[in-house]
Parts: C-alpha cells; structure tokens; sequence
C-alpha cells in the first residue's frame, strides 16, 4: 500500500514524476481528514486503484487543492475518479487552467475544510501563488514549492540537479521560488505569518517530512524571504 501515516488524520502518497532526460522528481500527495470523515487531497498525484481504494477507507475524498501554479497536472483526473469532490485552485491557475472554470478560488472563496485546514496564502509570486495549509489539530504545516526536503534521490542525474540549485540533503528554499518572488515585501509578511505558527510537523510536497524542531526548521529556511518584510515584524526567529 503506498498510503502511509503521516501525523493524526494526516496521510501520504509518494510518487516519482518523470522529467525529460531521467530526471525522477520525488512528489508526495498530502490527504487531511475532516472530522466529519471527508478528505482533502492536497496536490494530487497520480493514483492508482490501490491508492483510492486504501484512501476511501480512509473517509470520503471531498476536496482536490492544485495549491500552486505549477501543482495541477493530475487534478483532472482525481475528480474524474471522484466526480462529488469539490476542486479549490491556487489564484495562479485560473488563467493558466482555464479548464477549471468551476473551481473554487482559494483566495476569493472561504474553503468549506477552513476550521480544521487553514489556507495561508504566499503572495508576491503571480506565477506560484502558492497557498500553505496549517492542520492545528496536528500542529502540521502542509506546504509545496515553498522550501524542499530532498534527502535522497533515484538516479545520479536526479541527485545533481538538486544539487546544482542547492536543495539537496537540507531543508532548503529552491532559488527558483525566490527569482519568481516579485513583490519580495508581500511575500514576508507571509514568511512571518507562518513562522509565527506552532509548527510541529512539516510536510513538503519534495522531500521528506520534518518532525524534529519544525518551528525552527521552518524559520531557518524562511529567514531570506522574511528579511524583506518590514522591521515592525523583524524578529529573533527571522533575522
């Protein structure tokens, strides 16, 4: 079975998406269940009939998140095999999917799953947008692009890449978030809100997850996007 436990009603499913030249990207499908038993599936990755029988075990998969610009590849599928779910996009994508015309807009619509899984919205960036999800019941942030927690690789020409951008065997912000972060004063504020939370647990959508002094973790990969924001909220966690 390739869903596993993360943390209290927090599961997984890892899979490797295949880039041109070997490239095997490590990608991970974080599933959040509601008290009232439903499932958010948060960037979506290919599942196989395994994967949804062992999730509707789990409760009902309620909602589908493409969180960011770039994590929307196999939303369309997932509520072609759960027609009922509701599909919650990051702003970065209604443009750039205009095929999801009847999704919900993660920052224009207060989410139904809101009370248990709370959006925290990364401005600055038009084409990532990305918005991170805080579980308090679980003390869990869930984000995607945001920072990266590769620790191992599948191939030779994988581990390289990530070496070459310096995001391989450290929790580490990936520079092509930062080249992409236009309004760097927007995005700060964002960094301190969400360094600000009592993090136990992070869950990247690459990497591995990190339960081991989280709130620091989180603070030491956030410190470059949090120096832009304005002293006011400048901290010992954050300089």
């Amino acid at each position: 079975m390739t869903v596993h436990a993360v943390t209290d009603d927090v599961w997984e499913v890892r899979a490797d998406v295949g880039l041109p030249g070997g490239i095997k990207f490590p990608a991970r499908m974080t599933v959040v269940r509601l008290p009232d038993g439903r499932l958010v599936l948060h960037s979506p990755v290919r599942l196989s009939d395994e994967d949804a029988a062992a999730l509707e075990r789990l409760g009902d998969p309620a909602f589908v998140v493409a969180p960011n610009g770039f994590h929307h590849l196999f939303v369309t599928p997932t509520l072609e095999r759960y027609p009922g779910a509701e599909a919650w996009i990051s702003p970065a994508l209604v443009r750039k999917r205009r095929d999801l015309d009847g999704a919900h807009v993660l920052t224009r619509e207060v989410a139904p799953f809101a009370g248990s899984l709370v959006p925290h919205h990364v401005p600055g960036s038009p084409a990532v947008e990305e918005v991170c999800f805080w579980h308090a019941p679980s003390g869990t942030l869930i984000v995607t692009d945001l920072f990266f927690n590769i620790q191992a690789t599948s191939n030779r020409r994988t581990r390289w890449l990530f070496k070459s951008y310096g995001v391989f065997g450290r929790p580490k912000q990936s520079p092509l978030v930062r080249w992409a972060t236009r309004d760097k004063s927007a995005a700060a504020r964002a960094a301190h809100e969400l360094c600000a939370l009592p993090t136990e647990c992070l869950v990247p959508a690459h990497g591995e997850v990190v339960t081991n002094d989280a709130a620091r973790v989180l603070a030491d990969v956030l410190a470059p996007m949090a120096r832009h924001a304005p002293a006011a909220l400048t901290d010992g966690r954050t300089k």
